[in-house]
Parts: structure tokens; sequence; C-alpha cells
């Protein structure tokens, strides 16, 4: 297997974390042994579990012997801090690997160089891999965004007809503009997202559900947040398939502070 096979492979092993590792980015990684074959390959499961090195050296049975002389490939600069796993870089220290090709170092600034360091000091040959710059920014770019700008990564999805039409006419019996993988992509884009934002038309016209329904992501669940101009009455706002499927927990109403002052309106309460 080549350098660039070895990298590709790694990307697309870390796309298999999609929509599960938020708070952290998805990583890929590809073991290779002194000959170039494959010894096995892993990515970043879930945040809290394991990261993509460990993963793929528990696929490798966990040998060190399996590992002598080898090359890692992994899309993201091993971490060197302690957060809710050891850190990858001191692990992969004790490791008999021969080299380290990262794709790109990491943005968090805990972390930028410092597990490179921390390889290079065990002896471990450090290597940029140079090439896939996109494909590997595009791993990161959620995560990238947050750590330089410290706020939310926005995506606006649209659906609209050739013409500029975002829906059917009101007297058409089509319900939607959009087909069946066009919507089941949807689905699959939304677990990537944490929250779904939508305003008060949407809510009392669409009646959506908002909920997440792809067969990947059987059980996973967005927050919801709500743009409202004045209030909402209790009762009507219990009755939409927002509320029955979320429930007030995963619901933000935001509104201006008299919007609350009127009784008859819905307060949430919420954990951040």
């Amino acid at each position: 297997m080549t350098p660039k096979e070895a990298m590709q492979l790694a990307i697309q092993e870390a796309y298999k974390g999609w929509g599960r590792v938020y708070h952290n980015p998805m990583v890929g990684c590809v073991i290779l042994n002194q000959k170039g074959e494959l010894i096995s390959k892993g990515f970043h499961r879930e945040y809290g579990k394991d990261h993509a090195e460990v993963d793929a050296f528990k696929k490798a049975g966990a040998s060190l012997e399996a590992l002598k002389g080898a090359t890692v490939f992994v899309t993201l600069e091993p971490c060197a801090h302690q957060g809710k796993t050891p850190s990858c870089a001191k692990t992969m220290s004790q490791w008999p690997i021969k080299k380290v090709v990262y794709g790109l170092k990491d943005p968090n600034p805990l972390v930028q160089g410092k597990g490179l360091e921390i390889l290079k000091n065990a002896g471990i040959v450090v290597e940029a891999f140079g090439d896939f710059s996109d494909e590997l920014q595009e791993l990161i770019e959620i995560f990238s965004f947050n750590m330089k700008h410290k706020e939310p990564f926005v995506a606006l999805k649209v659906a609209t007809s050739l013409d500029g039409c975002l829906a059917y006419p009101e007297e058409s019996p089509l319900r939607w503009i959009t087909g069946d993988k066009s919507r089941e992509h949807c689905h699959f884009l939304r677990a990537h997202y944490d929250a779904i934002v939508i305003g008060k038309n949407t809510l009392l016209m669409d009646n959506p559900f908002l909920t997440v329904r792809h067969k990947d992501f059987p059980n996973h669940k967005n927050k919801v947040v709500i743009f409202w101009g004045k209030g909402l009455e209790k009762e009507i706002f219990r009755k939409t398939n927002v509320y029955q499927s979320h429930g007030e927990k995963e619901i933000f109403l935001v509104a201006p502070k008299k919007t609350f002052e009127d009784p008859k309106v819905i307060w949430i309460e919420s954990s951040a």
C-alpha cells in the first residue's frame, strides 16, 4: 500500500465517526508494517471513547510485536493532553513504531504541535503528509471553526426548485419538492449537528418532527431552537410534533423578554 493509499484509507475510516464524536473531530488511522502491508485501521468511534490510533492498535490485536518498525498514518496530529481518554501521543510513544505520518496539526491550542514533540522525543520519526489538504480540512471543519472563533458552526439547509420556489402551492396535493434520496441525505446531515433552528412559521405551518430518521443513527436526537416573536400557548405547543418527539429539556425557545411575562405562554425550562 502506498502512502497516498494509506492516507486515503485513513480519511475514509474517519468518516465512520460521523455524527458520533462531537465535541471531538473525526479522525482516522491506518497502520502499515515495514513492507507497506496493512496491519490495521481504526477511527474515533464516539466522544469519550477510544481515539483512532488506539482503535487501530486494538484491531491489530493490541500486539506490540505486530507494530515493530510500523508506520502509522493518522489524519490529525495525535492528542497530547489527558481528556476523556489518555493522551494518544504518550500512548504511541510506548509503541515500537518507526514513523508517524500525520495529515494536519491539531487546531486545539492545548495540543497543537505538542503531540508531535512527544513522539519525536520518543525517537519516532514524524512526518507531515503534505497532500489531500482539502479532504483533511473538511474532516475537522466544524472542530476547527469552534476552536478559532469560539462560537457555533452554523449551516443553512434550503431545498428549492430550479426556478427558486421553496414549496408547491397550497392547493397542490404534493407535499415535498425534494425526493427520497435528498431527504435521506438531509437526515444524514442532521446527525452531524447538535441543534436544529427553526422559526415560528415552520413550527406552525409544517409541524415538523425535526428528528434524525436515518438507519445509521437510530437513537440520535438533536436539540431544537425555536425563534418566536410572540407567545405560544401551552396547549398548542404541547400538541406539536416537535414537543411530542423531543420534550421540554431538548427545546429552547428564543423570544423577547416580554413574551415570558404572559402567563398564557409556555416557558421551557432547560439545562444548557
